[in-house]
């Protein structure tokens, strides 16, 4: 395994993974790795909704606010989008291959 840390890189796991800042409410952030995050909610801000589309563009929407202390997974390609009035934070944490 690399353990060069170059962004995307199989060797940068863990929460040595680079986190993208939350964007704009509405617009998705998108799992770049070729491997697995998952994405710890840190704060939970005022959400409404988020939607969960997968590698092959097809979104299911979950009604419902974040909360500090949640746990959301993406696969590469898979990107997050949220619905929010009141930024929340996150923290991106990079799944080892198996």
């Amino acid at each position: 395994m690399s353990t060069s840390g170059t962004a995307g890189d199989a060797g940068e796991v863990g929460f040595s993974v680079a986190t993208p800042a939350v964007p704009a409410s509405t617009a998705k952030a998108t799992n770049n790795n070729p491997f697995t995050v998952r994405i710890y909610i840190l704060t939970a801000g005022t959400t409404t909704v988020y939607t969960i589309t997968d590698a092959l563009g097809t979104s299911q929407a979950v009604t419902a606010a974040l909360a500090a202390g949640q746990v959301l997974e993406l696969g590469p390609k898979e990107a997050i989008a949220v619905t929010y009035s009141v930024a929340f934070t996150w923290k991106w944490f990079g799944v080892p291959p198996s």
